[in-house]
């Protein structure tokens, strides 16, 4: 949530709730796949990466004008590939 906070603070000027959940889930996403493999700060990094790749992959979409109300494909899609990619 951490970084999803800084994330809209930079990009919007101020702190948005949706972004922060967004954060929260994308993280616990990405780290999911890796959980029982990988030493706690690993779990950090992973779960960051996959917090910026979220965010990244909701700009997208707004961008492309796709409809996307709850962000399922940032979180669930995106930050997931990547917690595959990071196994």
């Amino acid at each position: 949530a951490t970084v999803a906070m800084a994330w809209s603070q930079f990009r919007t000027g101020y702190v948005m709730v949706e972004p922060c959940c967004t954060g929260v889930l994308a993280g616990l996403v990405a780290i999911t796949a890796a959980c029982a493999t990988v030493t706690e700060a690993e779990s950090v990094a992973i779960g960051v990466i996959g917090v910026v790749i979220a965010m990244l992959a909701s700009e997208w979409e707004v961008y492309m004008e796709i409809d996307d109300p709850c962000t399922a494909f940032p979180i669930h899609g995106a930050a997931g590939a990547w917690g595959v990619i990071a196994v």
